[in-house]
């Protein structure tokens, strides 16, 4: 069995409905829309590959807070969850996901394992649905969505009840575009296609220029406010640090992270930074905001104990033990035969003390110690306190069932 390390990172487009800012206005929106992969990904690779995608249908996946499976790889809720919790509307329905949608405050289109790019997968990875084809997704819904409206406008009781689920088109304009990709353009080619870090690095400029290419395609389709996460520290995961492959190929900060591999990543979000810079430039009339993901997630892993965490480098959610708890033939809520003995891939007791879910995935603490940082205005470029700006609540950030 596999970790499902193609399972991180990609992107995230938000659109929240209630109250987040259009922030050039200094005003609160009425909708979320979100692309990326399984930062905010909430069904929609299980419901494009139904009973495929087993990882996180199975306890003890969304054990901490839903009490069950909940389509998320996490022991409980994704960074996106924690933003619609504090903008107090409910958490966004996957955009394929065929019945029991609401999508009166947005929609999610994020898709675990996705790139920023069209690589070709070996045949046992399949995730089609990377950046382009997300924000084509989009363009559709939209297109959908405001021809409902007009003919909705035409009609009388029952007939026009159905717009109810639907986004309202002013909200569009007035929506954060939300944003998370990258990490699996690392993941894919160093542990599906084995390629050196050396080979990855040569493309980092293909990673960053696809994140602001599709960034601008957003804004051409209407996106006012944006805010674009960068790749997050890989050279810290445990997946990273417990594959013996990957550890011969860097070497190890004092902090106990993989030098190699975090360099090449800071070398794409200089790039990204950069990105962003122009198109601001270019398009004065949109707030485009660089949230520094890989600061704030570094130095809660660096720091954790400071923060209340006691386990920073080892997942909560595996097999084996020792320093990462990591087996590399059983997966989290699953179970192989290993040298003709059944193991099972079991959470931890407490989760909420670890920072890291399965490997390659944070926990439900962590993802929200992530979501505060950023809706405060922590390494976010140019600075905005979402908290100043809409009446945030972070009453539901405890880990208790809604």
């Amino acid at each position: 069995m596999e970790f499902g390390y193609g399972q991180i990172g990609g992107m995230t487009l938000v659109m929240l409905s209630c109250c987040w800012a259009a922030l050039a206005k200094e005003e609160c929106p009425q909708a979320i829309f979100a692309f990326g992969a399984s930062m905010s990904d909430t069904g929609n690779s299980e419901a494009a590959f139904p009973y495929q995608s087993v990882a996180q249908s199975n306890p003890p996946y969304g054990n901490t807070f839903f009490g069950r499976p909940a389509n998320r790889f996490s022991d409980g809720r994704v960074v996106l969850d924690f933003f619609a919790q504090a903008l107090k509307i409910p958490l966004l329905s996957p955009y394929l996901q065929s019945v029991g949608y609401d999508f009166s405050h947005g929609a999610n289109f994020a898709f675990a394992g996705v790139t920023t790019q069209n690589i070709t997968y070996p045949a046992t990875v399949t995730a089609p649905f990377y950046y382009w084809v997300q924000t084509k997704q989009f363009q559709l819904f939209k297109e959908r969505t405001l021809a409902l409206w007009t003919i909705a406008s035409s009609r009388k009781g029952a007939q026009r009840s159905y717009v109810k689920l639907l986004t309202k088109p002013k909200h569009f304009q007035t929506a954060l575009y939300f944003t998370t990709f990258g990490a699996n353009d690392f993941i894919v080619p160093l542990f599906r296609l084995g390629l050196s870090i050396q080979q990855v690095q040569s493309n980092v400029s293909i990673i960053s220029n696809a994140m602001v290419q599709n960034t601008e395609e957003l804004y051409n389709q209407g996106a006012r406010t944006l805010m674009v996460f960068n790749v997050p520290p890989l050279g810290c995961y445990p997946a990273f640090l417990a594959s013996p492959r990957i550890r011969n190929m860097s070497t190890v900060d004092p902090h106990g992270c993989l030098a190699t591999v975090n360099e090449a990543v800071e070398t794409t979000n200089s790039l990204i930074r950069s990105g962003l810079k122009d198109l601001r430039s270019k398009h004065p009339d949109a707030t485009i905001i660089y949230a520094d993901l890989y600061t704030i997630l570094k130095d809660l892993i660096v720091n954790g104990t400071s923060y209340g965490f006691k386990e920073t480098f080892k997942a909560c959610c595996g097999a084996g033990g020792g320093a990462y708890n990591l087996n590399p033939n059983v997966s989290c809520g699953l179970s192989a035969l290993v040298n003709g003995q059944l193991i099972q891939g079991t959470s931890c007791s407490d989760p909420g003390s670890y920072v890291n879910w399965d490997g390659v995935h944070v926990t439900d603490a962590a993802a929200s110690f992530i979501a505060r940082a950023v809706l405060q205005g922590k390494h976010t470029e140019p600075v905005y306190k979402l908290t100043e700006l809409c009446r945030l609540s972070f009453e539901q950030f405890s880990p208790s069932p809604p």
